[in-house]
């Protein structure tokens, strides 16, 4: 499968869809984006954005341009083989498949806000991966 099969937007809908609770409290505009590890390194790819609207979070095809372009506030990037094992399970598999990356190491989470200007709702969702950022930032 190719990065953009693999950063498929209908299939990303469903996980956030759901896992809506979660989002519920991110201000509009709040955005984390999914990319692979070739796309990070060479600072140019295929991305996946999750952005809140006033109707919850949406999936969407992006470009990645590089950290200094990006306006999410989370960034998650796959290592290894981690965009295919996360596409091989069910929607309702997929948040925790995503958390268990993040332990392990095979998904790196940059959060490119400091706690100051981060406070936009990430606090439940942090949590769901099994970090309390907020918490020792206020």
């Amino acid at each position: 499968m190719s990065g953009t099969e693999l950063l498929d937007a209908g299939a990303w809908q469903a996980v956030l869809d759901d896992h809506a609770p979660l989002f519920t409290e991110l201000a509009t505009g709040t955005a984390a984006m999914l990319l692979g590890e070739d796309a990070w390194r060479s600072g140019c790819g295929s991305a996946l954005v999750w952005q809140r609207d006033a109707a919850g979070m949406r999936a969407a095809a992006a470009t990645w341009q590089g950290v200094e372009a990006c306006d999410a506030e989370l960034v998650f990037v796959a290592m290894r083989d981690a965009l295919p094992r996360l596409a091989a399970v069910p929607a309702t598999e997929r948040l925790a498949l995503l958390r268990e990356q993040v332990r392990l190491g095979d998904m790196l989470l940059f959060v490119t806000r400091n706690c100051a200007d981060l406070d936009a709702g990430w606090d439940d969702f942090l949590e769901s991966l099994g970090h309390a950022f907020m918490g020792a930032c206020r």
